[in-house]
């Protein structure tokens, strides 16, 4: 067969053999890490309220705190009793006040925060609103693949007539190997070699 066509088909021949080398080698030598990650995402605010809160229990106290005039002015009654004057425009004055409270039951990072907000005035809790952050726990698993090894494969040819086929793998450690092949055509000559190699 002439040379002219010998080597071309040599050369196909090589690369269809590597290709199916390194097809099977490469589905077997693939190593797999699975990562697991976890992240909170904040969703939107959700906000309610409830405009005339009604008691549900209404108690008297048996010894009710008051609000007096005088501190001082007292009255002794067979020397049991102390009568104090009660401030009465005090006593209105406070009845009459509003006050609001705001308070935070929890806040978190893997559930949220749930903020409370009230008003009280005439010895009435007035409203009752809340607003809750809500936080979603989101998990991902990725699946990592990375091969083993890695085969690398080549051919070249000389115009004096030489040509080459080289054929190695690389490891994990950036670290390879290969064996050359190489026809010297017109001197009728073969040549062997053997390559270590870096990779960067």
């Amino acid at each position: 067969m002439n040379n002219k066509i010998k080597v071309p088909l040599m050369l196909i021949g090589f690369g269809i053999v590597m290709g199916i080398i390194g097809f099977i080698i490469g589905r077997n030598t693939v190593d797999s890490t699975s990562i697991r990650t976890i992240d909170y995402v904040s969703l939107p605010a959700i906000h309610d309220s409830i405009p005339r809160p009604v008691p549900y229990k209404v108690e008297v106290p048996s010894d009710p705190e008051y609000i007096y005039k005088y501190k001082t002015d007292t009255i002794t009654v067979d020397s049991i009793r102390t009568v104090k004057v009660i401030d009465t425009s005090a006593v209105l004055k406070d009845w009459s006040l509003k006050r609001s409270y705001k308070n935070t039951l929890f806040d978190n990072d893997s559930i949220g925060k749930l903020q409370v907000t009230s008003e009280v005035q005439y010895n009435q809790l007035r409203n009752l609103k809340y607003t809750y952050y809500p936080i979603m726990k989101v998990e991902t698993n990725r699946i990592i693949s990375k091969n083993k090894l890695e085969l690398l494969g080549g051919a070249g040819l000389s115009p004096n007539g030489a040509f080459n086929l080289q054929f190695g793998i690389f490891t994990k450690k950036h670290l390879g190997f290969s064996y050359q092949y190489m026809r010297d055509v017109n001197n009728n000559k073969n040549y062997h070699g053997f390559n270590v190699l870096i990779k960067y």
